[in-house]
């Protein structure tokens, strides 16, 4: 398995063990032991979990951040859990950073993964981060999920449609059909967040999202990390079900928009990705303060 994958697999299962265990089974063994033979319990279950209530656990803090909160939303189909980590609480409304939401689209994994780490995070935001809301398709490195949906068309958009059955973009056969889908969607409507930036490859832009409520976040961002504002179009099937278009249709004031990276992004690149996505965080937060 990839490296870069496994590492960020690896707290799904803590989480995943945690979450199974039932109070009779409880005992003191930490997680780090239960992660005995990780490859071999990161395959696919034979079961399948379609509910899940939320549970919260603390993690150890780093040397640079007070202590982290991890949430599972929900579980994938396959029953791993999809976790979001509020790095630093405020009473602002939140932002969030996603690191990859197709399992073939890894890289926005480490932009995640320096967020959780960085000493520079503005005073005043609240901030989220999830690494994946899609980890049966990360484990098995494919674009959609575990029923080969593409989870990026499958939000209950006004315009979804039954789209690209047989593809790798298949809508699925209802909208919110999926339940990574329905746990992104309600995670999102209870937290009410101001910024939702989506890391997606293989590309080289900010898409052009404009439902956003503010534009110039994207201009913002554009401008930071050098990569170019373009339209760019979903091929050969519609682009219907996005999770931009939902969070912006469906939350007042909320900005979500797609930056696009390429196959390969040098450390110095994805320093730039994270730096730039604080600063429209913060500007975002200010905007709103100021109003």
């Amino acid at each position: 398995m990839d490296q870069m994958k496994l590492r960020f697999l690896l707290p799904l299962l803590g989480a995943s063990l945690l979450f199974a265990c039932s109070d009779e089974q409880n005992s003191k063994t930490s997680v780090s032991t239960s992660l005995v033979g990780v490859e071999a319990s990161i395959a696919p279950e034979t079961t399948t979990t379609t509910t899940s209530p939320t549970t919260t656990t603390s993690v150890a803090p780093t040397t640079t951040q007070p202590e982290l909160r991890e949430v599972v939303i929900g579980t994938s189909y396959l029953g791993r859990p999809i976790l979001a980590v509020q790095i630093q609480d405020s009473p602002h409304r939140p932002v969030i950073a996603i690191g990859s939401i197709h399992g073939d689209e890894s890289m926005g994994l480490e932009v995640v993964e320096r967020l959780r780490n960085s000493p520079d995070i503005p005073e005043g935001l609240n901030l989220w981060v999830i690494p994946t809301v899609n980890p049966d398709g990360l484990a098995a490195s494919v674009r959609g999920n575990a029923r080969g949906v593409d989870l990026n068309r499958n939000f209950a958009t006004d315009d979804w449609r039954f789209v690209g059955q047989g593809s790798e973009k298949y809508s699925g056969e209802a909208a919110a059909s999926e339940v990574e889908t329905k746990a992104v969607q309600q995670f999102v409507l209870e937290q009410q967040p101001l910024l939702v930036v989506w890391w997606h490859q293989f590309g080289y832009y900010v898409d052009e999202q404009r439902t956003v409520a503010n534009f110039d976040l994207i201009r913002r961002f554009s401008e930071l990390t050098g990569l170019p504002i373009t339209d760019v179009g979903c091929g050969s099937t519609p682009c219907v079900g996005n999770a931009t278009v939902f969070i912006n249709s469906n939350i007042e004031g909320a900005s979500s928009f797609v930056v696009e990276l390429p196959r390969d992004v040098s450390s110095r690149a994805l320093d730039e990705q994270a730096q730039a996505f604080l600063a429209v965080a913060e500007m975002a937060t200010q905007n709103i303060f100021a109003q």
